[in-house]
């Protein structure tokens, strides 16, 4: 069996420029997401960054910490509807979810709420 490289990977029009374009555009939104999700995970464990005295945004910054999670969900959502043309339907369902986890971790502070509004926010970037 032979694996196919990426500069072998068939293209829309197999133009090589448009595959660099897509391939820079998922590199870039991967570590995006990944600057969310561990931002999102800096919620659950304040009090372990405490006695360690790592510096996180929670920490720095509280009061725009859980703000900045609501409006970064809400821009992904609409950011990635357009990114991958989804119907309206699947943009709004999109949209509803990441607003529902944005709010929950505007509203619901505590070790054990912050940890299930991450589950909340795996779930909804995992769709």
């Amino acid at each position: 069996m032979r694996l196919i490289s990426y500069a072998e990977y068939p293209t829309k029009g197999q133009n090589r420029a448009e595959f660099d374009i897509v391939a820079a555009r998922a590199i870039i939104v991967s570590i995006c997401i990944y600057a969310t999700t561990t931002h999102t995970q800096d919620f659950k464990d304040v009090e372990g960054d405490i006695k360690i005295k790592r510096s996180t945004v929670p920490l720095d910054n509280p009061r725009v910490a859980r703000p900045s999670v609501l409006l970064g969900l809400i821009a992904w959502s609409m950011l990635l509807s357009h990114i991958w043309c989804l119907d309206l339907v699947t943009g709004i369902t999109l949209g509803g979810l990441g607003s529902f986890v944005g709010v929950r971790f505007c509203t619901k502070a505590g070790r054990r709420n912050d940890q299930v509004s991450f589950y909340w926010y795996n779930v909804s970037i995992s769709l």
